[in-house]
């Protein structure tokens, strides 16, 4: 976690960090999820995402090369893929109980959208979230808490909150047990490309069991 604390913040920087936070990760959601924004869900979260990007790419006391670097990345593809199998499974069984119906039905009904949605899901959204909701989140705004464990149950609960856009418990529900996943290897290793990557196994795995029709909008 980073060092900084609520103390070293001006009352000035507070203020804006706090306004900032509201607004990306609770007003936008809220917006879209009623519908008050004239521009689609993808386009308003890319530029919540290029805005975040932005702060951390200004911000003199991150280190950028966290946005590419992978330190000790065997030891933490080790510890990733320990859990492939039981999340697998996990969704496997979710997917079974909530739509059996749809069980597998996306790679084998059109394995070509399938295909294209494996391959652009890391890069246009598992890499963008991670950035925003860790990177920056834990960066930026975990000196406006007092603990800094508060700050890592929010960032997960902020990434549940974004998906109240879909409009069903689910995706909330998956999405917040995802982010604590997300924040643990976030936090050992405070790589947003390593982090990414378990999010697109993820993500792209939740897709191929049946389970992405929570997570689409329209």
């Amino acid at each position: 976690m980073p060092s900084s604390g609520p103390a070293t913040l001006a009352a000035r920087d507070r203020v804006l960090r706090s306004v900032e936070a509201v607004v990306l990760f609770v007003g936008i959601p809220a917006a879209l999820y009623f519908d008050a924004l004239p521009i689609p869900n993808i386009a308003a979260l890319g530029l919540a995402m290029a805005f975040g990007l932005f702060l951390l790419l200004l911000d003199p006391s991150y280190r950028k090369d966290r946005l590419w670097k992978t330190p000790a990345w065997k030891r933490e593809l080790r510890r990733m893929f320990k859990r492939v199998v039981p999340v697998g499974v996990f969704l496997i069984l979710a997917a079974h109980w909530l739509a059996p119906e749809r069980l597998w039905a996306f790679p084998r009904q059109t394995p070509w959208t399938w295909f294209w949605v494996m391959v652009i899901y890391p890069v246009c959204s598992a890499f963008p979230q991670e950035l925003l909701y860790r990177a920056l989140f834990l960066h930026r705004y975990s000196a406006l808490f007092p603990h800094p464990r508060t700050a890592t149950w929010l960032s997960a609960a902020g990434f549940a909150l974004m998906h109240v856009i879909y409009h069903n418990p689910v995706a909330v529900i998956l999405s917040f047990l995802g982010g604590l996943l997300f924040l643990n290897t976030y936090l050992r290793s405070y790589s947003v490309p390593i982090v990414a990557l378990e999010h697109a196994i993820y993500g792209n795995m939740l897709f191929t069991v049946g389970l992405g029709r929570y997570f689409l909008s329209g």
